[in-house]
């Protein structure tokens, strides 16, 4: 296993862009679901082959895979 992430990956678990994640869910659904969605949406990210590697389309893109999560969690 390489020790040294990738862009993409190492944007991924900054502490900041973990933080508007949970910010962008928090303000829309309960409470007690927003850690279980956060980590949906990083899981999905990760496991994604085609993720993109500009920081400013990243970031679109899970917030994009956010609100996906967020609207399935309500159609439940």
């Amino acid at each position: 296993m390489p020790s040294e992430l990738s862009p993409s990956k190492r944007f991924l678990a900054e502490p900041a862009m973990r933080r508007s994640i949970e910010d962008f869910v928090r303000r829309r659904v309960p409470a007690s679901d927003v850690e279980d969605i956060v980590q949906t949406v990083l899981v999905e990210a990760l496991a994604s082959a085609t993720r993109p590697q500009e920081e400013g389309e990243l970031r679109r893109w899970l917030l994009g895979i956010a609100r996906h999560k967020v609207v399935d969690h309500h159609r439940r």
